[in-house]
């Protein structure tokens, strides 16, 4: 079997894993001992052994300067449609524009399946964080309702976002995104039974549906321009000038790759929790916290940004400043209310809404014109290191949850180090990775790389310098919250004695995914040379290079470089867009220096603030709360973000339909029942004329034949002296009537 052949066959094992998986205990889940969940828990295991085993050979393959970028796909659908990419019709080369003009016969919709590096890593995030969640969630949920049912949901699921992740086009990501919102559906809402639950899960169905409304905007326009879903098709098109045209909405100007562009990113707004799409993400804590570690953490709202990063060539540089000043907005906004909230789940979900608009400022400032291709790489890399310390911040939590008996309020906790030692120790350690702890931690190489990028970015567009310095005042909010959570939980005095006595460690089903992660949580997951360069130098830029808007192979290559081709890899200078070389990615001097100098700052200064506040409490948060009272309620009701939906959506859909419901019964109904009045009042008066004249006509003629049979009757007697009497009266008659005439 061909090299090619064995990593494409891989990539179709991991994703047929959790599928099969899903198919038995979806049917059979009644009849298998612990209703199967070994099966979804062994099969995922599997599945991450061999994501390992393709991200192996992805290193290897960068190693000997060779990427690792494979592909194979099938035809699907055949289309009729205009401007139909002769990518997709069978013509041989690529088709500029003025090529694409006209109608073709017939288009071949192809799908397939694409590996390169990014798609090396994600599979390993994905299938990693499952595996341990899936592990966790057996001691968890154990003796639950549902426990069956559950697992099924978790490994469609992890299906639905392996197919995601694996998508040569925009046509089955799209599908795989949709059927990704659905299981979110399901398992937000697994304890339905709870109005909350339901409700929650509602919510994030909708919501993230109004941003898959713009996605699919944008993918029925590319799509109609250059008449193929595939990702090589779409960018070779945008390279030879396609989409260029400009087009006018709500008197806005701008092309028709820009507005593609902002309809893909409005898809990414409602998955990755942007503002104002952001709304859905804290009411989905109602479900099982390892779907909030799953889903909400790691995998499904890093969906959005995986978009943005693979779709990354295509968007112009307008369209990536709109997703800089978006994850900027999202970023600051969800760590300042992060600062009031009570329930610990709900304070990481707010820090999980501000990580995701780091990883969007990476990725706006991060373009191919005028931006930092650092911004692009410290984005990605910050969504792989983020998924392994907010999971395990999730997890960590369940494993406090589970100790104070499914009590939330950080106000009931207090004290759990000595209670939940092991739990305390990672849970301190994803903390200071997600706060960007100096050199030991992940977050300090990936976040700190995000705010370097967008100093940076502001250093060469001053107008822009907006963009680096609430990046920095985030962090600093992100460092004051997170140890807020870790005093009032873990230090101090027990704030409610009977769930302290009861507290103890989690089951080693919870514990373990916990000590993993916090291993993949230290400072060599960010760097593999050197712990003190804010720049590419680490495994991932080894893997993940910005790409230019067409990857292929070097022009003219040489032997070594040939003989990896046929092995599906390709030289490394062709993933570098052009105009970037490895250098033209390193971060400016200034920058990495205000970047460094600047997050160590905001960091001791959240650590010191929250102490002082919370540890030592030299400074009462209540006395706070009631000084900067306007702000504290401000940021209690969520910005009014809620509110605003409320009066600005909500109560105007429901005027609207209470409108529709008076025009329905008054105006609709009213025309309907008068025509059935007039029906009845019509079926009324033909009755009554049946019954009156066509029955009494008909009857009235019955009648008259039977009174006249009954006179004649009488005539009847059977005596032949009554006939001969009548005999002779009716002869007489006779003789008289005609001696008259």
């Amino acid at each position: 079997m061909a090299m090619a052949d064995y990593f494409i066959h891989l990539c179709i094992a991991i994703f047929l894993l959790p599928l099969t998986a899903f198919v038995v205990v979806a049917l059979f889940h009644r009849r298998l001992p612990r209703h199967g969940d070994w099966i979804v828990i062994s099969f995922m295991g599997v599945a991450l052994i061999l994501a390992l085993v393709i991200f192996a050979g992805a290193l290897n393959a960068a190693a000997h300067q060779q990427a690792l970028r494979q592909h194979r796909s099938w035809e699907w659908l055949l289309l009729n449609f205009p401007k139909a990419n002769s990518a997709e019709t069978g013509v041989a080369g690529a088709a500029a524009p003025s090529a694409l003009e006209g109608v073709s016969p017939a288009g071949a919709v192809r799908v397939g399946i694409l590996l390169d590096g990014l798609t090396a890593v994600m599979l390993v995030v994905v299938t990693v964080v499952s595996f341990l969640v899936f592990l966790y969630s057996s001691a968890y949920l154990k003796g639950d309702v549902r426990y069956g049912r559950y697992y099924a949901c978790l490994s469609l699921f992890a299906t639905s976002m392996l197919g995601l992740v694996l998508s040569d086009n925009l046509l089955t990501l799209y599908i795989f995104w949709e059927l990704v919102g659905f299981c979110s559906y399901l398992l937000i809402g697994h304890w339905f039974e709870r109005k909350s639950a339901a409700d929650a899960a509602i919510k994030a169905f909708i919501t993230t549906r109004i941003g898959d409304v713009g996605m699919l905007i944008g993918i029925l326009l590319i799509y109609s321009s250059v008449g193929s879903f595939r990702y090589e098709d779409i960018f070779r098109y945008v390279q030879e000038g396609g989409m260029s045209d400009s087009v006018s909405i709500l008197g806005l100007e701008g092309s028709l790759r820009f507005w593609a562009a902002v309809g893909l990113f409005f898809g990414a707004m409602g998955k990755s929790a942007q503002f104002p799409l952001h709304v859905w993400l804290p009411d989905a804590m109602e479900g099982p916290t390892p779907v909030s570690a799953l889903i909400h953490a790691a995998t499904m709202v890093a969906a959005g940004v995986y978009l943005v990063g693979r779709m990354h060539p295509f968007f112009p540089p307008e369209a990536l400043l709109f997703v800089a000043y978006i994850g900027a907005i999202t970023a600051a906004l969800s760590a300042t209310i992060a600062l009031v909230m009570d329930d610990i789940k709900k304070v990481l979900a707010y820090s999980t809404i501000s990580q995701l608009g780091y990883m969007m400022l990476g990725l706006g400032v991060g373009g191919e014109v005028g931006g930092v291709a650092a911004g692009f790489l410290f984005g990605l890399f910050h969504l792989t290191t983020h998924a392994f310390f907010k999971a395990g911040l999730f997890l960590g939590s369940g494993s406090v949850i589970h100790a104070a008996h499914h009590e939330q309020s950080m106000w009931q906790y207090g004290g759990l180090a000595r209670k939940l030692p092991v739990t305390f120790a990672t849970f301190l350690i994803f903390t200071l990775s997600l706060c960007g702890f100096p050199y030991l931690t992940s977050g300090f190489f990936t976040k700190d790389g995000i705010i370097g990028a967008a100093l940076q970015f502001g250093m060469q567009h001053p107008s822009h310098r907006i963009l680096g310095w609430t990046a920095l005042g985030a962090a600093g909010l992100t460092s004051f919250y997170m140890f807020r959570l870790i005093f009032l939980t873990f230090f101090g005095r027990p704030r409610n004695e009977h769930l302290y006595h009861h507290a103890h460690e989690s089951p080693w089903a919870m514990v373990l995914p916990l000590l993993v992660l916090a291993v993949l949580s230290l400072g060599f997951v960010g760097s593999n040379r050197t712990f003190g360069l804010l720049h590419e130098d680490s495994w991932f830029s080894t893997l993940v290079k910005r790409p230019s808007l067409v990857a292929h192979p070097a022009e003219s290559a040489l032997p070594a470089e040939s003989a990896a081709a046929a092995h599906g890899m390709e030289p490394v200078a062709a993933e570098h867009g052009a105009g970037h070389t490895a250098d033209s990615i390193h971060l400016l001097p200034e920058a990495h220096h205000q970047a460094l100098v600047g997050s160590i700052t905001v960091f001791l200064a959240g650590l010191i603030g929250a102490a002082l506040v919370y540890y030592f409490q030299w400074i009462r948060a209540d006395a706070i709360a009631r000084i900067f009272r306007p702000v504290y309620v401000l940021l209690l009701n969520k910005w009014y973000m809620d509110h605003l939906y409320r009066a600005c959506v909500i109560l105007p859909y429901l005027v609207f339909c209470y409108f529709i419901r008076l025009v329905d019964t008054y105006v609709i109904d009213a025309v309907v029942n008068f025509w059935g009045w007039a029906g009845r009042a019509g079926a009324w008066l033909v009755g009554r004329m049946d019954l009156e004249i066509v029955d009494g006509a008909v009857n009235g003629t019955a009648w008259s034949t039977g009174f006249a049979g009954r006179i004649l009757r009488l005539t009847q007697t059977g005596q032949v002296r009554n006939y001969i009497l009548i005999l002779v009266a009716g002869a007489t008659a006779l003789l008289l009537l005609f001696w008259k005439i």
